[in-house]
């Protein structure tokens, strides 16, 4: 019985490894599940006619399990139970670990953020001393701390409709020369 559960849960174990998920939400590779069928159909051959494939006269020797009425299904059932609960435990593990670096995420987002916003502030500027206009309000972010407010971005979303107003408003009335036109 203990040769059957060794090789058994070895087995199982290999395909509640294989994924952070559920292990049925991935399917393993043919090769994979040819070898498992191989492996553990042996297996339980191995442990129903031990004896009779390799015969001892010693008393100590191992005895197959054909004899025992259900104990090769009480291995499989037991194993297998406890695959379910493996599995469940890595679930709860990944998903416990990614609640855990939430916050970690989050921060992680929020530079991200203060980096685009800079770099719109930035474009911004330049697109501004190119065509010879005052250029937009600069923004130091490497002092703030947690993401950008929601009032910063409204602000910035606020000034680039502005300005694309006064764009269209100095092209349609025919004033600032070549600048204008490049401006577009």
């Amino acid at each position: 019985m203990v040769y059957l559960k060794i090789s058994l849960s070895d087995f199982l174990t290999l395909f509640a490894a294989r994924t952070r998920t559920w292990f049925w939400e991935r399917r393993p590779g043919y090769m994979l599940g040819a070898a498992a069928l191989v492996a553990t159909g042996s297996s339980t051959i191995l442990s129903l006619f031990w004896n009779d494939i390799l015969p001892s006269n010693d008393d100590n020797t191992m005895v197959g399990l054909r004899h025992s009425k259900y104990a090769v299904v009480a291995v499989w059932v037991y194993c297998l139970l406890w695959f379910f609960a493996q599995d469940a435990a890595k679930v709860a593990s990944y998903w416990l670990l990614d609640y855990l670096n939430r916050e970690d995420d989050e921060r992680l987002d929020a530079v991200a953020k203060k980096g685009e916003l800079a770099a719109m502030y930035a474009a911004d500027n330049q697109r501004a001393r190119r065509t010879g206009q005052s250029h937009a309000r600069t923004v130091n972010f490497s002092d703030r701390e947690g993401p950008a407010p929601a009032e910063l971005v409204a602000e910035l979303k606020s000034l680039k409709a502005e300005v694309a107003q006064l764009r269209d408003a100095v092209r349609s009335a025919g004033i600032g020369g070549a600048g204008a036109a490049r401006a577009h």
